[in-house]
């Protein structure tokens, strides 16, 4: 949940308030604690208070100032017990329950939330700026509550055009060495190819809240690319997925059902089936940690089907929104996981794949941002390729960059490059790859 301004005007008043409560010069531990809070330092503030829980809580100031460290260093939960611990022996503070009502909208208690602030609004002689930071709050609060009571439908549709350099992933090798076979020349559909295309797409999805903990997700999404030139290429794709949410205060748990159907020059190419079980924990309103897994199978057609394999990935990532210009935003990941084969005898096209990803965006203006991103994946497999007399092993490196336009509301046009390059010790799967596209998109909530 993002910081609102609101948040910050209603920091800086408890901050103001709360030195109020006593003579803090008295403990010099107290008064070093208020002093750097009082400085915007309340993580050196936390790191004092802390260590002292088993000894000073339940001590009024201490626990007024530990909520107030916890609070401002991202640790709505800690911070919630200190204030009720404080407010226990004094349950008329204002000041304190401004401070426990914004740690509870921190945490997404959102209805303890509202009876803490709407608590404070009955008490006389609130200060203006207070006041005006509660209205701010219970107006998030309204529409978050809203937002939760109703069915939230959102699609889009979307078009463009682009240039790849190698629409058939192939090596750009006219001739091969085989061992025991000597030089091969290649068939021409086995040397890569590029071409134009045009693409569309749409999608639509649905958000259906049973509760304020429980919510049920659906999406779906259709895509096509057709090449000018090469029509045996022309690639289409549909997705699904539909799961349950819940949520718990900063602790988020998804399941989800997901399939994919992959269509190459108007044909059933692959299917893909499978579940997701995600954890999402938010650290702060700029910070989030993400743990993942997937269980999936992929089903080939036809003389294909030889590759069909079950796939297991697991994963972490961590995202982080900054202040200051640009407003960034970077995040990080990283997975790992397997392939195997559910024929006999073709151990050569399971794998073991471990990878790493990074990216991030930059706001430019109120209308532009860049955004980039870069991952690499090693692929190990686990039996000897056929003519080769040698075990496949890939490292494959993305690269991505886009401009995005936003020339009215709803409306996106983007610009972007992306450039793949994999490494394979068999010259067949040894490749580049570079796309230009431009996409206009038009977004409907």
């Amino acid at each position: 949940m993002r910081k609102t301004s609101a948040a910050k005007w209603l920091a800086a008043v408890g901050s103001l308030l709360v030195f109020h409560l006593s003579a803090y010069a008295a403990d010099p531990l107290l008064d070093q604690a208020r002093k750097l809070i009082a400085a915007k330092h309340p993580d050196q503030a936390y790191a004092i208070l802390a260590p002292l829980q088993s000894e000073r809580a339940g001590e009024p100031d201490y626990d007024y100032l530990l909520g107030v460290a916890a609070l401002d260093s991202g640790k709505a939960p800690e911070s919630v017990f200190a204030f009720e611990r404080f407010l226990t022996l004094n349950p008329d503070n204002g000041p304190a329950r401004l401070e426990l009502a914004r740690a509870y909208y921190e945490m997404g208690d959102i209805q303890a939330s509202r009876e803490e602030f709407e608590s404070v609004q009955k008490q006389q002689r609130i200060p203006k700026l207070a006041d005006q930071a509660i209205q701010n709050y219970l107006s998030a609060i309204n529409k978050i509550i809203a937002d939760t009571e109703g069915t939230k439908v959102q699609g889009y549709v979307e078009g463009g055009i682009g240039h790849d350099s190698n629409a058939n992933s192939a090596t750009s090798s006219t001739e091969i060495a085989i061992p025991d076979l000597g030089i091969g020349t290649l068939d021409p559909g086995s040397v890569r190819k590029g071409d134009g295309f045009s693409f569309f797409g749409g999608g639509v999805s649905v958000r259906h809240p049973f509760s304020a903990e429980w919510a049920l997700n659906a999406s779906a999404d259709l895509a096509q690319r057709n090449y000018d030139d090469l029509g045996q290429y022309d690639l289409g794709s549909l997705d699904g997925a539909i799961g349950l949410t819940r949520t718990l205060g900063v602790e988020q748990y998804t399941g989800a059902f997901q399939y994919q159907k992959i269509d190459l020059d108007n044909s059933s190419y692959r299917q893909t089936y499978g579940a997701l079980g995600q954890w999402q924990h938010s650290i702060s309103d700029q910070q989030q940690f993400t743990v993942y897994g997937q269980a999936m199978q992929l089903d080939y057609s036809g003389s294909q089907d030889i590759r069909d394999v079950d796939r297991y990935l697991a994963g972490a990532a961590y995202s982080q929104a900054f202040g200051g210009n640009y407003l960034p935003v970077a995040y990080g990941g990283l997975y790992a996981g397997m392939e195997r084969p559910t024929s006999s005898g073709v151990p050569q096209l399971g794998n073991d794949f471990a990878g790493v990803r990074v990216g991030g965006q930059l706001s430019l203006n109120a209308k532009t941002l860049v955004v980039a991103n870069a991952s690499f994946e090693n692929r190990s497999y686990r039996g000897e390729e056929p003519g080769f007399e040698r075990d496949r092993a890939d490292r494959q490196m993305d690269l991505g960059l886009a401009l995005l336009f936003i020339p009215a509301p709803e409306w996106v046009i983007r610009p972007e490059i992306t450039y793949t390059r994999n490494h394979s010790n068999i010259v067949l799967d040894d490749f580049s790859r570079t796309q230009y596209l431009v996409t206009v998109r038009r977004n409907f909530n």
